[in-house]
């Protein structure tokens, strides 16, 4: 019998590991000093580029997952995808609309105001034309972390639709799909607004809602071990041949493991009640502090580090603030936000 309870369990605590993975990635801050030590260099992208890149894909696997988690094959699938859809506007397009509009209307007022217009200057809003404003808004969001939700809605209504039709209940097709969407991935193909890694991953935590078997393999404490060393290893090779994108891919995938055999074991509950809130609200802020920071601090190795490091710290305590104080204070407006959840 299938333990539903662990699993359950594992990819929770997965959530409360992987927001904290998110805001180290964005934390990266290397871009903004000149002539940065090498130490910094390679600490920063350890862990920013490396050691953190399993959390995204792997937040698409327990999205497909969980969209057909508790799928009947046996019954009409047009009836279940339409009660499946009309929830996901709920919980992903009215939280994506108000989140790009929040973070159009944050870059506008800070490129308004003369003391901060020069660190938020990549291309002023006023420069766009209407259309290609509205394009920026809803399709490449101000926050940038925003694209991960425009995928999933793309996918869960333009793909879902095609992955419940019985052709893909066979397992030869499974196959060839996951094949040729591997092969895609590691050759770096991408369409504009839909990233290749996303689908993959989602088509995985499909495959799994179906096997959940899969989810039960264990390995011994030997073996974990040596697969974190070998994950730890080849980020640490990967420092030294960038732009190397198959050892980049492998340690993706060492990474999801590590994660699904040992950091799911690490409950981070308080993280987890505002994942999806921190997720949401945790850019454009963790730049805005970063950016205050070196105006601050100046521009140097040591203060890239210790900014690095203050930037996640600072960006996670005022996320968890803000969110449980809309929760206790304001639930109806939190509600909104993070789509009911």
């Amino acid at each position: 019998m299938i333990d539903e309870i662990n699993i359950n369990e594992k990819f929770k605590n997965l959530l409360g590991v992987s927001i904290f993975t998110i805001l180290i990635i964005h934390a990266k801050n290397i871009k903004y000093v000149e002539n940065i030590s090498q130490e910094i260099v390679f600490t920063e992208r350890l862990f920013s580029d490396g050691l953190s890149r399993f959390s995204v894909p792997l937040y698409f696997i327990i999205s497909g997952y969980y969209f057909f988690y508790n799928w009947k094959y046996t019954e009409s699938n047009s009836s279940q995808l339409k009660i499946k859809l009309i929830k996901k506007v709920k919980t992903l397009i009215i939280p994506y609309v108000i989140w790009c509009l929040v973070g159009f209307l944050i870059f506008f007022i800070l490129q308004n105001i003369p003391s901060l217009k020069s660190n938020f200057n990549n291309k002023l809003i006023y420069s766009y034309s209407n259309i290609d404003l509205i394009i920026k808004i809803f399709l490449d969001p101000f926050s940038h972390q925003l694209w991960f939700l425009r995928d999933l809605i793309i996918i869960n209504f333009l793909l879902s639709p095609i992955m419940v039709n019985s052709f893909f209940y066979k397992k030869i097709t499974i196959s060839i799909i996951t094949v040729l969407l591997s092969f895609l991935w590691v050759n770096d193909f991408e369409f504009r607004f839909l990233k290749i890694e996303s689908i993959l991953f989602f088509f995985i935590g499909y495959i799994f809602s179906k096997n959940r078997k899969l989810l039960e393999f264990e390995i011994p404490f030997s073996s974990k071990c040596t697969l974190v060393i070998i994950w730890l290893a080849i980020n640490i090779y990967r420092f030294y041949l960038p732009g190397n994108s198959i050892i980049y891919k492998i340690s993706i995938v060492l990474g999801i493991l590590v994660a699904w055999y040992v950091f799911s074991k690490i409950k981070l509950t308080y993280f987890i009640q505002l994942s999806f809130f921190i997720y949401l609200c945790h850019e454009p802020l963790l730049t805005m502090i970063t950016k205050s920071l070196f105006i601050i601090l100046g521009k140097s190795s040591l203060s890239a580090i210790i900014i690095y490091l203050t930037s996640i710290i600072s960006t996670l305590f005022l996320c968890l603030s803000l969110g449980r104080f809309l929760k206790k204070s304001i639930p109806s407006l939190y509600r909104i936000l993070v789509g009911g959840r």
